[in-house]
């Protein structure tokens, strides 16, 4: 365990998908650059630019049949020729954003944003959504709920004002054709305010002419360290310009952070037309299931765990061997995040997390080193399919002979953007992310195990090192567990 310690001693883990597994991300070695702002606060970015709000967009509305070609007007491939004989209007659709092909020809009803053209007369509209409507009916065939740009219209904050007509208020303007430039030779840095807590797991960054090799992104959290600091979310070294559609483990936050650190071209600078940031609130889906365990204290039974009662808590018998929470639900669910919320003191220094479909132990899992109570959140980009969870423990924290556990929470992606997920066709960066919320400050919290620098989900076969093959669940079945009632 002390060795273990000393070599995952990051507050937080982040972990990216490889050829051989989930490389740690905190033993990368990433160039020197500017210091980060410690918080997303005036009084801690005092040498920030001030904040610039971006107005909000007028949306338009426009009826007419889709044609190809852009009529003189770019950035513009598009243009509607309206309804009432008045004209045509270019449309400018972004790319990779909505599928219009089977849409040309056709009747339909749009709505978009008017902006000049970059060259000639007129003005283009800036495509957000696209339904069929033939120019006489008066009642449209309602589109699918597109995806919601949640940074559309915020607040930004840089490391530099950029080059003169490209200032960093073009991130979050909603136009592709304006652009934050950042002067060759330096790092620079870029955070955004969503205005309130939102959930996301996926960001597009619409790059310019130069573009940032290598980068990373940050979320604000209150409950990392003394004062907050800032969690990585993802790491790109190898990033591609044009338009990179990232997805990242289910996250939530306010403030995003985006962190240009190497150029495209030795000695260059950055250009970002778009910082687009997309997810949505999901239920937690552990209420409703069933909470068992082999053993528990009078009135701390495992319901409790799932009650949404952060009062209650379910404990584990004194001096019992590997206490685990067994929580099933009626149906499968896609599983993309859990949050289990540990008493400050009687927690697993030692646990895995299991997921099982049908009583049987499915192939994904993995273990957690943990030295701090509280709350811990782990998520994952790839959803994993299950009607249960068992969190195991191996060790408990010294001093103690039992654990508590007050709410387990289960999570999943929106149903719009799993499906944006699943429709992208950019390289995707898969992380696989803890954070630990306890109340002390210099510990390192949660953290993946690894063996060699690497995590892998389980297989069949377990790890080929022996430590972390002892964390497999092995003989663990999940069936009727004596001297438990199952619920309330």
């Amino acid at each position: 365990m002390a060795e273990r310690a000393r070599v995952l001693s990051a507050r937080t883990t982040a972990l990216v998908a490889s050829a051989t597994g989930l490389a740690l991300l905190a033993g990368l070695a990433m160039p020197s650059a500017p210091a980060l702002p410690f918080a997303p606060a005036s009084a801690h970015v005092a040498a920030a630019p001030l904040a610039q709000a971006t107005p909000t967009p007028e949306i338009t509305t426009l009826r007419g049949v889709l044609q190809n070609g852009g009529i003189g007007c770019p950035p513009a491939g598009l243009h509607v020729v309206l309804c009432d004989g008045s004209g045509n209007v270019a449309v400018y659709n972004t790319p990779g954003v909505i599928d219009v092909l089977p849409l040309l020809g056709q009747e339909v009803e749009i709505t978009g944003v008017m902006r000049p053209c970059q060259a000639g007369m007129g003005d283009y509209i800036d495509l957000q959504s696209i339904s069929p409507r033939p120019c006489g009916d008066a009642n449209p065939t309602p589109p699918p709920a597109a995806p919601r740009n949640l940074a559309m219209g915020a607040e930004v904050i840089a490391s530099a004002d950029g080059v003169p007509g490209y200032p960093p208020t073009a991130l979050t303007d909603g136009d592709a054709a304006t652009e934050w430039r950042v002067p060759p030779g330096r790092a620079a840095w870029a955070y955004i305010d969503l205005g309130r807590e939102e959930v996301f797991s996926r960001m597009v960054l619409r790059w310019g002419q130069q573009f940032a090799t290598e980068y990373s992104i940050y979320v604000w959290d209150d409950m990392l360290g003394a004062e907050g600091d800032w969690l990585r979310l993802a790491y790109r070294p190898d990033g591609r310009g044009a338009n990179e559609s990232l997805a990242i483990p289910r996250a939530e936050g306010r403030f995003l952070l985006l962190h240009l650190v190497k150029p495209d071209m030795p000695g260059g600078g950055f250009a970002l037309a778009e910082w687009e940031v997309f997810g949505e609130k999901t239920p937690n889906l552990a209420l409703g299931c069933v909470a068992r365990a082999v053993g528990s204290q009078k009135g701390r039974e495992p319901w409790r765990a799932i009650d949404a009662d952060p009062s209650s808590s379910w404990a584990s018998t004194p001096g019992a061997n590997n206490p685990h929470l067994v929580v099933t639900c009626d149906q499968p669910v896609q599983l993309n995040e859990i949050r289990i919320h540990w008493d400050e003191d009687l927690f697993g220094s030692l646990y895995r997390v299991a997921f099982y479909r049908a009583g049987g132990i499915l192939p994904r899992g993995f273990g957690i080193e943990n030295n701090d109570g509280g709350r811990d959140k782990i998520s994952w980009v790839d959803p994993v399919e299950a009607d249960g969870v068992v969190i195991y423990v191996d060790e408990i924290t010294d001093g103690f002979d039992h654990v508590a556990i007050y709410e387990l929470e289960l999570f999943s992606l929106g149903a719009g953007d799993d499906a944006a997920l699943a429709a992208s066709a950019e390289p995707m960066v898969d992380v696989l992310r803890t954070s630990s919320y306890g109340s002390s400050s210099d510990h390192a919290g949660a953290r993946p195990l690894v063996s060699g620098g690497t995590l892998d989900w389980w297989s069949m076969d377990g790890y080929s090192e022996g430590v972390a093959r002892s964390l497999v669940p092995g003989d663990l079945r999940i069936g009727p567990l004596p001297g438990e009632a199952q619920s309330r």
